[in-house]
């Protein structure tokens, strides 16, 4: 593939084709490589919008050292290591600083109420699930284990069709949005310890077993993950706005 410079006419020749600049937007269309140019041109748009005071800049190379536990002096070896110029490397730090800049501007007074709306989802939970597609077989192991016949983790073990069979059953912690949405308003309503009655879920007889469930605390982490949310919907509305325009 070549591509001629840009004080030259367009001239793109891949393979034994010759693209031409009026071709463009229909191939990267055609390709759906369209709107992920959008989101590059409008995502530099935003950080070419916010201005960064050298102070700042040097606050955030220095918290990015000890965040990533080295020092000022090992920092020229680790970038060399990783073929990064310095100056490459104070750009990609930069950058992120833009973002963060603009995402706390434009988004921090809503970062609360999204975090409310999302919190049932984020919640970790814990739980023992056993599933088998047999239901009389289920049905016999969730009588096992109200009997005290047999433990959860060793019926798990010994029947269970799926990946938690490796760990006697028990699955998580986990934010309650990984788990089937079916399965998660499950466990965000049983009581903690509680076997529950076997159900089905999809091809699968389950029994369920809530072991913990640990509400999330809004802190530093989370807002920083609620801004990027916020980010990534506006982002995303912005280029299904620039497509439509077309």
């Amino acid at each position: 593939m070549t591509l001629a410079s840009s004080q030259k006419p367009f001239r793109l020749v891949v393979g034994d084709r010759e693209v031409q600049e009026s071709d463009l937007a229909a191939l990267l269309q055609k390709h759906q490589l369209l709107a992920e140019l959008v989101k590059r041109i409008r995502f530099e748009q935003v950080l070419q919008g916010i201005d960064v005071q050298p102070d700042a800049l040097e606050q955030e190379c220095q918290a990015w050292c000890v965040q990533n536990r080295i020092t000022p002096q090992q920092l020229p070896q680790l970038l060399a290591h990783q073929k990064i110029s310095l100056e490459q490397w104070k750009a990609s730090v930069e950058n992120r600083l833009r973002l963060r800049l603009f995402q706390d501007r434009e988004f921090g007074h809503r970062v609360e109420n999204h975090f409310l709306k999302r919190k049932s989802q984020l919640d970790l939970v814990s739980y023992s699930l056993l599933r088998h597609s047999d239901g009389n077989l289920i049905q016999e192991l969730y009588q096992q284990i109200l009997h005290e016949e047999a433990s959860f983790e060793e019926l798990a073990t010994q029947f269970s069709q799926g990946h938690e069979a490796k760990t006697g059953g028990k699955l998580g912690p986990v934010p309650l949005s990984q788990p089937h949405p079916a399965l998660a308003e499950i466990l965000r309503t049983a009581q903690l310890g509680q076997v529950l009655p076997p159900c089905t879920l999809e091809s699968y007889w389950l029994i369920i077993r809530l072991d913990q469930l640990q509400p999330v605390a809004f802190n530093e982490m989370i807002r920083q993950q609620m801004l990027q949310e916020l980010f990534d919907e506006w982002l995303g509305a912005e280029v299904q706005h620039a497509l439509n325009a077309l």
